[in-house]
């Protein structure tokens, strides 16, 4: 009972540290907050699932924990500057996507991720920041251009390799822009 009782208070203090990580007086550098705090959450898993659906050849989504430190500073940044704070979450989005593509290559469904980027660009702005997001939204199109460009992608993969792969991103990026969708709803309803 006594690991038990530890392991919830350990449970507790992390939301609560959470919680105030994301915490924001303005409602969608909030959502935007804890939109961050999910992708960098959920980046050190990343490589373990890749590496369940191709093995030893999953190295390459290591390369994806260069793009955490954008995540974690998203909430720090909003801190000072909502605007700043919410393209910083988007940033780190499109690089990240931009890094995978390079890594896994176009045929592994990866370029999908620039979805969610589309969804902060157009959801995480309020319309006196119309022109931010008319450029983030067109600079997302330019990045979705050039992921079938990046070159060759690190490793070979195998046809069902590629196929695991492509579920894989693609369950993570329709579960994610769901999550995009209802948080900047609520926060402009807030």
């Amino acid at each position: 009972m006594a690991a038990l009782a530890g392991a919830r208070t350990i449970f507790a203090r992390s939301r609560a540290w959470g919680a105030a990580y994301v915490a924001n007086r303005d409602p969608l550098a909030a959502a935007s907050n804890a939109g961050a705090f999910l992708v960098w959450g959920s980046q050190p898993l990343y490589p373990v699932y890749v590496w369940a659906v191709v093995g030893r050849d999953a190295w390459p989504a290591l390369l994806t924990w260069l793009s955490t430190p954008l995540f974690v500073a998203a909430p720090l940044v909003a801190r000072q500057t909502s605007l700043g704070g919410r393209t910083l979450f988007w940033a780190a989005g499109v690089a990240n996507t931009l890094l995978s593509a390079k890594a896994f290559g176009p045929g592994t469904s990866v370029g999908w991720f620039l979805l969610p980027c589309f969804v902060i660009a157009l959801g995480f702005f309020r319309l006196s920041e119309a022109w931010v997001a008319a450029g983030l939204v067109v600079m997302t199109g330019a990045a979705a251009l050039a992921v079938p460009h990046l070159g060759a992608p690190l490793v070979a993969y195998a046809a069902p390799q590629m196929t695991s792969l492509s579920r894989l991103n693609l369950w993570s990026v329709g579960v994610l822009t769901l999550y995009l969708v209802w948080s900047a709803w609520r926060a402009h309803r807030a």
